[in-house]
């Protein structure tokens, strides 16, 4: 019976202090954490687990409560927010582009995990564990490197320059400056893609002393968009009877040298803005033409055979037939041949 007793004891004393270890390991963690919650840092233990550029650090992202900016370049992030709850996640996930509701995964070890998924992205919050786990589907340098295809741009902008007449000296399409696909993803980021009709670059060098945007008619255009809007993947098709626009600014100066002899055979010749315009076509002088804005866009020809056509809109104080407008519209298509013909949609009396 002694031994019994002694044996009976030992277990009692086991089991005593081994729980006395648990209420003290328990209560040790929970003063650790209530104090490192009084530092008023949000989020603790950030693990980033994607490949980075070197210049892509965690002070990138935006740690706030109700709110989570991921750059771009991540593509999985994991955080540890000390103070996590149902609302914060569920205002997470609205911020980062989740419209549904979450779907709620039990497990016996976890608990109760809350997950969202979309098209391009999935994020699941363990609220009892204080982890979120958000992974973006879609990479950002995969796509840009394989949906994208710019080919018959670059071939039609390319072609633009060879055909028209205007002076592109010094417009190099394979200058290390000329982003085509950033200057794209610029421009449809803020706009509905479903709307865009148009491309439109801008190129960073100046010709003649002025900036020049170029744009083409798309024919087809897919993109995929993340929460920010930011343009992941662009799949794009040229109208192939559309040329290139090209939308300039300045003096008459530019001019002198970018617009040259447009269809001589027909009696139609502009050497320069500023000097006499003969046309005999139509029996119309320019006199006099100060010119303060040009560009060329694109207007719908429907009278006729109901194509797009590029035009030249000169803006400024021109004297027609002794009559002043406030534009001659110019039709100018960039394809070998050359049409020219002046009109005043808006004279003055």
């Amino acid at each position: 019976m002694t031994s019994l007793t002694k044996l009976r004891e030992i277990r009692v004393y086991f089991i005593l202090g081994t729980l006395t270890i648990l209420l003290i390991t328990a209560i040790t963690l929970q003063l650790f954490l209530k104090q490192k919650g009084k530092t008023g840092q949000i989020w603790q233990n950030i693990e980033i687990s994607a490949s980075l550029p070197k210049q892509t650090t965690a002070t990138k992202v935006n740690f706030l409560a109700e709110h989570l900016t991921i750059p771009r370049e991540m593509s999985v992030i994991k955080l540890t927010p000390n103070d996590i709850d149902l609302d914060k996640s569920q205002e997470l996930a609205k911020n980062l582009g989740f419209q549904q509701q979450p779907q709620v995964i039990s497990s016996v070890i976890a608990g109760e995990i809350l997950l969202w998924r979309s098209a391009n992205a999935t994020l699941s919050v363990d609220i009892q564990h204080k982890t979120l786990h958000f992974e973006r589907i879609i990479n950002y340098k995969q796509e840009q490197k394989g949906l994208v295809n710019l080919d018959r741009a670059v071939e039609s902008l390319k072609k633009f320059l060879d055909n028209s007449k205007l002076d592109f000296k010094n417009f190099n399409i394979e200058d290390p400056q000329f982003n085509l696909y950033e200057k794209l993803s610029e421009g449809l980021a803020t706009e509905d893609t479903q709307k865009a009709k148009y491309i439109e670059l801008i190129y960073p060098k100046q010709i003649n002393g002025f900036p020049v945007i170029l744009k083409s008619q798309l024919a087809s255009l897919k993109a995929i968009t993340d929460y920010a809007d930011e343009v992941l993947s662009l799949d794009l098709d040229l109208n192939v009877n559309a040329p290139w626009e090209v939308e300039f600014e300045g003096t008459t100066k530019p001019f002198d040298k970018i617009i040259k002899e447009l269809n001589e055979d027909k009696g139609i010749y502009l050497s320069s803005i500023g000097k006499p315009f003969n046309s005999t076509q139509n029996n119309l002088t320019i006199n006099t033409l100060t010119v303060t804005e040009a560009e060329i866009v694109y207007f719908e020809d429907i009278k006729e055979t109901n194509r797009l056509v590029p035009t030249l809109y000169v803006k400024g104080e021109t004297v027609l037939s002794d009559r002043s407008i406030e534009k001659v519209g110019i039709i100018l298509p960039i394809i070998n041949n050359f049409e020219f013909v002046v009109k005043s949609p808006n004279p003055k009396p």
